[in-house]
């Protein structure tokens, strides 16, 4: 899947340049978003997580991803440190997103969230589910703001999320 991925994002990327007298430069695109309650209810966890370490202690080494999770492993951050020496974990990049049942945040992936019905999320991306009730699987998205979400179910619905955004 992940190689078919890559092969579709080069074919649907590449576009011939038409010529130009004059060349323009790329426009940059800026979204705003409203900072509803659940954004900075999300904003706040995220915020509380990574600052809770003592960051005299605390570090990512260069070239690492460390994972940090709240006191009932319902929410959970993952961040790399793409620098050359080690970093604070609020110095690095968020590179994943755990949310499981009871967490302190929601997120929703095309409509889906923790608690929905796991057979209308696999029909939505082509998985074919080998038992309708309890297991997992793994979608690989590149052309989203994600490139791979790992989804744990049980009893019908999804119990929880995993979001990469990037590979490292």
């Amino acid at each position: 899947f992940r190689l078919a991925a890559l092969i579709k994002a080069e074919r649907n990327t590449y576009r011939k340049p038409a010529p130009q007298n004059e060349p323009r430069q790329q426009e940059t695109v800026f979204t705003e978003y409203e900072p509803t309650d659940e954004i900075q209810r999300m904003t706040n966890e995220i915020n509380r997580l990574i600052n809770s370490e003592d960051t005299d202690k605390e570090k990512v080494e260069a070239g690492y991803l460390e994972s940090f999770y709240n006191d009932d492993y319902s929410f959970g951050l993952t961040v790399a440190n793409e620098s050359d020496t080690d970093a604070a974990p609020k110095d690095c990049l968020i590179s994943g997103i755990d949310v499981s049942e009871g967490s302190p945040v929601s997120v929703t992936i095309d409509g889906f969230a923790v608690g929905g019905n796991v057979a209308d999320l696999a029909n939505k991306y082509g998985v074919k589910l080998q038992d309708a009730n309890n297991g997992y699987f793994t979608i690989y998205d590149i052309s989203s703001e994600w490139n791979e979400m790992v989804v744990y179910y049980y009893d019908g619905k999804i119990y929880e999320i995993n979001i990469e955004f990037m590979e490292f």
